[in-house]
């Protein structure tokens, strides 16, 4: 039978969750993400925002693909930094727990969530 949260728990709980989120944030905000195509030759790095930083090419990439081809490339380093950045913020949020639950499971699933906790007001 699900009890619910009470609304001293909550309280109890949230200050202490929400500041080892805001760390945890403030971590991966600083962090850069290096993707790369055409094996390692060609390096996209990205922000946690999927912002473009930097980008590195290779001469050897330079010199074996036409523009075309190059610009397919350069765009492959970006997507892959933006999923190494997706995937870090990805992490934090399912580590980072109230009541046991992570905040990815809000994220994947709100409906689901809303059924499995029950805010209530404590009664005792």
């Amino acid at each position: 039978m699900n009890h619910g949260i009470s609304f001293d728990n909550l309280q109890n709980e949230l200050g202490p969750f929400l500041e080892e989120l805001k760390d945890k944030l403030r971590t991966i905000t600083t962090q850069t993400f290096t993707g790369q195509a055409d094996e390692g030759r060609i390096l996209a790095t990205v922000n946690s925002t999927g912002i473009v930083t930097d980008i590195s090419i290779n001469v050897l990439a330079k010199r074996r693909h036409d523009n075309l081809t190059l610009s397919d490339l350069i765009l492959e380093a970006i997507n892959d930094g933006r999923r190494e950045a997706a995937a870090a913020k990805k992490k934090v949020m399912s580590e980072s727990k109230i009541f046991g639950i992570s905040l990815q499971s809000f994220i994947d699933n709100p409906a689901d969530m809303r059924n499995r906790i029950n805010l209530r007001a404590n009664t005792e």
